[in-house]
């Protein structure tokens, strides 16, 4: 904490900084005024943020410096999950001398419903904060659902491999069919069994298109990243390293059962529990175990699988919402997809 530092640090700081794997960003206490918030804001709506994290508390942006930030957030930005803005003097910002304001952020005002020389609009600024942020969760969480439902039926679909087209190229077959009131053994005719539908017959933009239902809520390219994904051989997990990984690392053999291993901030270990068993019967190459909490429950440790579908997700985009060019806050798309989430 430097509060000599000051909107000069961030004038040089913010536009060059380029990481977007940065997930927390913390800003407190270094001296900022509201001169910063258009700094912040301008950053927070640039694809080179994927912050999930930003900490301000401490600073002097006032309710002048803030609302930019929460304009931002509502329209450019879906990745944000935690932001924290307090001790910025708000009670004393608004003077007579910040009365006069821009038509550009007056209009900002209007949009997100803020009105200028009251203090409830801090609270309405908090109010929209906390509904902005659960509408990055909500989506996130579904964006995430969608993508690995869609690489578990592309994958089997568009990999190629030494069965492709075993099913596709099979002539239909004819069987015989029988009366209900007929004697065993009895036909009547014939009934011509197809196999399954030849999707591997159609044309590569129209397999990709009909599969692409499968994750409306996706942006195209984020679709297209995941079909990439799904095609491409070196993305297919190692047999070897993943059962290693299953018997050594997480799961303990015991007779005809698979043990697993308790979260170490959890109860069970305070109470001196050192295993739990899993379900019977259960497949020990299987991605996921029965229960999805491998590793307890509080979440200090983190399942394999868990990690490697976040790695998944990152890669491929669709860790968050994605815009579609020209689409703005408030799409059909968002909307549609904000309506799956509630009806879970």
């Amino acid at each position: 904490m430097n509060k000599r530092l000051s909107d000069g640090f961030i004038t040089n700081f913010l536009p060059s900084l380029d990481t977007p794997r940065l997930r927390e960003l913390r800003l407190s206490a270094i001296g900022l005024t509201s001169s910063s918030g258009k700094l912040i804001a301008s950053y927070l709506s640039s694809p080179r943020c994927r912050l999930h994290v930003l900490q301000c508390n401490d600073n002097s942006l006032g309710l002048r410096g803030i609302k930019p930030i929460v304009r931002a957030i509502r329209s450019q930005n879906y990745t944000l999950r935690s932001i924290e803005l307090y001790t910025n003097q708000l009670q004393d910002e608004e003077t007579a001398s910040d009365s006069q304001t821009s038509s550009d952020e007056g209009q900002g005002n209007e949009r997100i419903g803020l009105t200028r020389n009251n203090i409830q609009t801090w609270r309405r600024c908090e109010s929209l904060l906390k509904q902005i942020l659960l509408r990055n969760i909500l989506l996130k969480r579904e964006i995430n659902k969608q993508a690995t439902t869609l690489l578990s039926y592309a994958r089997p679909l568009l990999l190629r491999g030494c069965r492709q087209g075993l099913i596709d190229n099979r002539a239909p077959v004819q069987l015989p069919l029988q009366s209900p009131n007929a004697s065993r053994g009895h036909n009547v005719g014939f009934l011509t069994v197809y196999q399954s539908f030849r999707f591997k017959s159609l044309p590569l933009e129209l397999q990709h298109y009909v599969l692409s239902f499968l994750a409306p809520s996706l942006s195209s390219l984020q679709c297209i990243r995941v079909i990439d994904y799904a095609t491409s051989a070196n993305t297919l997990p190692s047999f070897l390293r993943l059962f290693s990984t299953l018997s050594r690392k997480m799961h303990i053999r015991s007779g005809d059962h698979i043990a697993r291993i308790p979260d170490p901030s959890g109860i069970e270990s305070a109470l001196g529990g050192i295993i739990w068993p899993a379900e019977q019967h259960r497949d020990p190459i299987s991605s996921t175990c029965s229960t999805n909490r491998c590793m307890g429950s509080s979440g200090s440790l983190v399942c394999r699988h868990e990690k490697e579908r976040m790695e998944f997700l990152e890669v491929v985009g669709c860790d968050t919402f994605e815009l579609e060019p020209g689409e703005g806050t408030g799409s059909t798309r968002e909307v549609f997809t904000l309506s799956l989430t509630r009806s879970v």
